[in-house]
């Protein structure tokens, strides 16, 4: 009599040890694939006029759109979303950036959005910020990643790794622009983030080699 109901009690116990392997391998899972590769920065040639400057890109975008950013004092970084027309973008005065950043050395600190439903809080002219870029030997161009107004590589990695200390982080590159980074140590190789990145921004390995 006292067999049975230990061998059912065994069976429970392996059950649960079995679910939680099971779930544990749902939260840190381990795939085969190959790493992303971070694409190369996009590059413009800039033409100045006296209410406008016009970037002619040397490449065609995904989307048809780009952030033209440029860096003011303080490690503020500010950025303004532009569609592209025939490899051309125009940034006239009175374009007000989108959104601004904190920077510090080559970490983003923290992002803000200017641009509200119906108006911008504060009104910081693109033009005059580009220019005054310019003047100062500062950082100003084209990005491809539309960080921050597109996060889906680091959710999609979220969705993978849990908690705060994923593999992909956003850093401030040489020339100034924003481009998504990763560690291979901690980078599961699931492919989300370049499936998911609708730039371009993010390659997968057969690309990124071409």
């Amino acid at each position: 009599m006292t067999g049975r109901p230990l061998t059912i009690l065994l069976a429970i116990i392996l059950a649960v040890l079995i679910v939680a392997l099971v779930s544990h391998h749902r939260v840190i899972p381990v795939y085969p694939g190959e790493y992303p590769v971070i694409a190369p920065p996009m590059h413009c040639d800039i033409e100045y006029h006296d209410d406008r400057v016009e970037l002619a890109l040397r490449e065609d975008p995904l989307l048809g759109r780009v952030i033209v950013y440029a860096h003011a004092e303080g490690g503020v970084y500010l950025g303004i979303l532009k569609p592209v027309y025939d490899r051309r973008v125009v940034v006239r005065r009175g374009d007000y950036a989108d959104f601004r950043a904190v920077i510090k050395g080559s970490s983003v600190e923290a992002a803000e959005f200017l641009k509200k439903m119906d108006r911008y809080e504060p009104k910081i002219d693109m033009f005059d910020s580009i220019v005054a870029a310019h003047d100062a030997d500062r950082a100003f161009g084209v990005q491809k990643c539309l960080y921050p107004l597109c996060t889906r590589c680091v959710e999609a990695c979220k969705s993978v790794i849990q908690g705060d200390n994923i593999p992909i982080t956003l850093e401030v590159k040489p020339d100034g622009h924003i481009m998504p980074v990763f560690r291979r140590g901690k980078c599961p190789r699931c492919g989300r983030c370049f499936v998911n990145c609708p730039t371009g921004s993010i390659l997968p390995p057969d690309k990124g080699r071409k």
